[in-house]
């Protein structure tokens, strides 16, 4: 999948291991053993899920950084990154007008407001 820099992608998936909590999203730099973490999130439990969602399931979404792309990533449950979780949907999000996702990204109808700044933008 050849994707624009600073694309925002979301992988999804169902963790089969048991008790497994958190999924860690990789990006494979040059070779097997050289790769780079993007990302994590929390695989959903077995108490409080609402209903039509399975134990195991997770979702993290991520900027695509410069040099990785969307066929270089993948997810696994240990901090190693050795263990490769199956069956992962890796989708490219929809852009939003007027959103840039650079270093400080700003909706166009707040040009004045950077993320530095804790004062609301004035018009």
């Amino acid at each position: 999948m050849n994707l624009a820099q600073g694309t925002f992608i979301n992988v999804s998936g169902t963790d089969p291991n048991h008790g497994a909590k958190i999924v860690f999203v990789w990006c494979r730099d040059k070779g097997l053993e050289d790769y780079a973490l993007l990302g994590s999130g929390h695989v959903v439990g077995a108490v409080g899920r609402p209903p039509g969602i399975m134990v195991g399931q997770y979702s993290v979404t991520f900027l695509l950084p410069p040099g990785c792309s969307a066929d270089d990533v993948f997810v696994t449950d240990d901090t190693k990154g050795k263990e490769h979780l199956r069956g992962v949907t890796v989708t490219p999000c929809l852009g939003v007008p007027g959103f840039r996702s650079e270093a400080t990204a700003t909706p166009a109808g707040r040009v004045g407001a950077t993320n530095a700044s804790h004062q609301p933008a004035t018009s």
